[in-house]
Formats: C-alpha cells, structure tokens, sequence
C-alpha cells in the first residue's frame, strides 16, 4: 500500500521521569490528544536515538551467574545451587576479585552449604588460557568412596514449564535459588536460564530431561572449559515497546517453547543497540565505562502501530532473551532504580493510504471551487444590481 507522510513530530523520553518511578521499565501516560489518528491512517515511532551509560550493569551480573553442583556419594546423588558474586571482572587477573576467584569461592560456598557429603569437595586449584580462553579447576575429594563423582551443572532452559522433569533434588535447589536470589530482582530471568556457561565456556543444559556436566574432565582429572569463554554475555541491548505492532522475529528473542514450526513471531523489539566489550582498567588503572549511543544516523529501527490511540507506553530494556536487562547493585536498591537510567527520543510519523489522501484533495478541491463559484456567482449579481441602479439614475 502506498503510504504518504501526513505529518512529523519529536517524542523526548527519560526513564528518571517514568510515571511509576521504576526506571528499568518506565510507564508514561499519553494525554488524549497525542498519539492519535484517524481510519485509513497510522501511527509510525522511529528510533531517533538512545543513550545509557555502560556503568549500569556489570559483565558478571544475576543472569551469568547462577550454577549447581551435584556430588554423588555411595551411590546417592546430591546437589546444591552456587552463584558468583556480581560484579565487574577480569578472567583471572590474580585477585581475588577475578571470576576464576570468584567461581572458586561459589562452588566451595556450595558444596559447604549442601553439608555432608557434598563438603567432601573443594576446588583447590584454577587458571586460564588466554589464547584458546579456556578455565581449568582442580577438584579435591576427601572422602573414601572409590566411585565418588563430582559435576559442575549450568541451566539455560528457558521454560519454566518442563523444570517438573528436572531431578527432584535438583529442582528443589532450583527453587531455593530463585527464592534466595531472584525473588525481587528486576529480572523475568529464573535460576534455570542463566548463560553462565557463555561466561565459563561450557556445555549448557537446555533440555531438563537430558542433564549435561557442563565442563568435561581432562586427563588428569581437572574440570575444563570446552568452549572459549566470553567477558560479556550480552552482545546487545534490546528495546521493546507494549505496543501492537507489525515487526517480526525470531522465536529464539523470546524462547518461551511454543508449537511454531515457523520459528518466527510477532515482535516488540523496537531497537537493538550493540554493546561495546567490556574494558575494566585504563593506563591509569581507572574502570572504563562508556556511554552507549545509537541515533537515526548509525541504526533504523522503527515500529507501524496497530492502534489509532495510545493511551500509554512502557519501555522496557532488556537482553536478547527477553529478559529485563541486569543492572547494577539491584540486592541493594529495591526501590526505585534512578542509577540506571537512560534517555531516548522518537520520530512520530502519522501516515496514510496515498488513495484517500488524494480523496481528501479532490473534496478540498472540489469545496473550494464550489466556494469560489458561489464567489463569483455573488459577484456576478452584485454587479448586476450596480449596474440596474445606474441606468435609473
């Protein structure tokens, strides 16, 4: 259908001024006479630009965190949630703040919480490749069963609907963690959809009947990435809009199962903005944090509503997955996130029907050359009427 442009105007958004306060979703109330448009019309937002700043979130953060250990002993299978503590950080820098660290710290956490025997292991030992990108941990057993195992779990499965097949005892800790950790965060992530493994380079589980040990056991029996590990799970940050729309995507941008031998849906993503890696230290050892842009310049993005109002709209920022975007410090702030904020503007375009716009300037036409004959056809008689008086002067 072709289109024609009606008219223009600019949209200001800041999430520091949200209806609700709630600045990872921001709520803003349209007044009646904005956003409007008539039938045979319709409504066009356009992504002018988008600005956060990098600081927001960490690279280690409450959706690449989250992992289980299980320990079987005597034949008895135990299992336990660990979860790296967030934060920006390095691979192994050798601090105590690096993920090798910090991963070490969880799984001992874990094991110490799940109490006997699961205490009778220990990681006493890690490192990492920097060319090929690879951890290496060394796992210590105590204990005296000869057929003692030890394995190292990372969820990815994204819905919540199969966990029911998950090992009960697993499942159990599934639950706990969500309850512990995920509760009242910002996130629809759950404990069982993590990419932990995108930030250790293992083998995910995705499907809960097939548990699969996410690092495979070396020749001398030390846990290995199989995968190179990544520094930043999230490659780009995703706005979506609660608005009917005509965009499309893949099903994978919200991979709640569903029966779609297409594998394509109906889309709310009205802008994908890419993240720059992560760079924690300058030369003066100062963290980096950049601000990330996009404007109508560098990226084109833009969403045809299927309404002829909008009463409201609600922004959310989230991950590929759908999954509201991690931001920093959330354990600490359970109010109103004003830290992570971000301003953005759109083009509203209110188009229509190129047919009905020329029916529309064939009935002006035609009312003003109906107005200008009723003109003249006054005149005319005015004319007339002078006339008549001055041949009976």
């Amino acid at each position: 259908m072709s289109e024609n442009t009606v008219y223009e105007q600019s949209l200001f958004l800041t999430s520091d001024t949200s209806a609700n306060g709630l600045s990872f979703a921001p709520l803003f109330n349209i007044p009646p006479t904005f956003l409007t448009c008539k039938e045979n019309q319709r409504l066009k937002l356009e992504l002018n630009s988008f600005t956060i700043d990098r600081a927001c979130w960490y690279n280690v953060h409450q959706n690449c965190s989250m992992f289980f250990v299980k320990t079987t002993e005597l034949g008895v299978d135990y299992y336990h949630y660990g979860i790296i503590k967030n934060g920006n950080r390095l691979p192994h820098d050798g601090t105590a703040s690096s993920i090798t660290s910090q991963f070490m710290d969880a799984f001992n956490a874990a094991t110490t919480a799940g109490g006997a025997p699961m205490n009778l292991w220990t990681l006493t030992g890690s490192s990492w490749s920097p060319v090929d990108r690879f951890y290496t941990f060394t796992p210590t057993y105590t204990g005296a069963d000869l057929d003692a195992n030890c394995e190292i779990i990372t969820l990815n499965i994204s819905d919540p609907r199969t966990l029911s097949d998950l090992p009960v005892a697993l499942l159990t800790q599934v639950k706990k963690a969500n309850k512990d950790h995920l509760l009242h965060n910002n996130t629809d992530a759950f404990s069982s959809f993590q990419d932990t493994y995108k930030l250790l380079g293992t083998y995910p589980t995705t499907d809960a009947s097939n548990i699969i040990p996410a690092f495979f056991i070396n020749d001398i029996g030390h846990f290995q990435s199989p995968f190179p590990s990544k520094d930043e799970t999230n490659q780009n940050i995703y706005i979506r809009l609660d608005q009917p729309n005509d965009n499309i995507q893949s099903e994978g941008h919200n991979p709640i199962n569903k029966d779609n031998p297409s594998n394509m849906e109906l889309s709310n993503i009205i802008g994908k903005i890419p993240i720059p890696r992560y760079v924690p230290l300058s030369s003066d050892q100062t963290s980096i944090s950049p601000l990330i842009t996009a404007d109508s310049n560098t990226s084109r993005f833009s969403m045809n509503l299927y309404t002829s109002y909008v009463p409201s709209l609600q922004i959310t920022i989230t991950d590929a997955e759908g999954r509201r975007f991690p931001f920093a410090g959330y354990k600490k702030f359970s109010g109103l996130y004003k830290f992570f904020q971000f301003e953005m503007s759109f083009k509203i375009i209110l188009t229509e029907d190129r047919t009905e716009t020329i029916k529309r300037q064939l009935v002006f036409q035609s009312e003003m050359l109906e107005k200008i004959a009723n003109i003249e056809t006054k005149q005319t008689k005015i004319e007339s009427a002078e006339l008549k008086l001055d041949l009976l002067k």
